[in-house]
């Protein structure tokens, strides 16, 4: 599950891919994305909204016009197989802080464990996989995330019941099905 802000990343990565004309969102678009939202999640170290000017010179992408409205059209584009492997990183990073969801920093540093554009403009500045995992570490020690919920498992009632506007009919007939549950060992 991707938190809020990953989900923005994600977005603004997809408006860094459309206003180059790019067919897939790549590593270094995931990258550019987190220079727009990460103010910053990781203790020690500098948001990446100072550093983008840097990042987006090491890897020879230019920068966004002041407006981007002109520039914003609505086309879904892809992950490439670099922004896939991030994001399947991220996952693994989320598992390895047992976290529930994916967020920012879990981005950072799915980017940063195999060999790609933006991994090499991160590492030209000095920032390594062991730094970011230090820095998130020490991050959620001073600021503990919200505890997972208690049952993953039942959140399939809740997107239901508000898919379906709180039907009552269909809320009597799961209170019934759980109580049957419970009555029937």
């Amino acid at each position: 599950t991707l938190f809020r802000s990953a989900k923005r990343v994600i977005y603004y990565a997809r408006v860094e891919a459309n206003h180059r004309d790019e067919t897939a969102i790549g590593a270094e678009d995931i990258l550019l994305g987190l220079t727009w939202e990460m103010t910053s999640g990781l203790a020690d170290m500098p948001p990446l909204k100072d550093l983008a000017i840097d990042l987006r010179a090491h890897m020879g992408v230019p920068h966004l016009p002041s407006t981007i409205h002109p520039y914003l059209r609505e086309r879904i584009i892809p992950l490439d197989s670099n922004g896939k492997k991030a994001l399947a990183y991220a996952a693994k990073e989320s598992d390895r802080d047992r976290q529930y969801w994916i967020d920012c920093d879990h981005l950072l540093r799915g980017l940063l464990r195999f060999p790609n554009p933006a991994s090499d403009a991160l590492l030209h500045l000095g920032i390594t996989l062991a730094q970011v995992r230090d820095s998130a570490r020490s991050y959620r020690l001073q600021t503990p995330p919200a505890p997972s919920p208690p049952f993953p498992r039942w959140r399939w009632l809740k997107r239901t019941l508000h898919r379906t506007r709180h039907s009552w009919i269909l809320l009597l007939f799961l209170l019934l099905m759980i109580l049957i549950s419970i009555l029937l060992p």
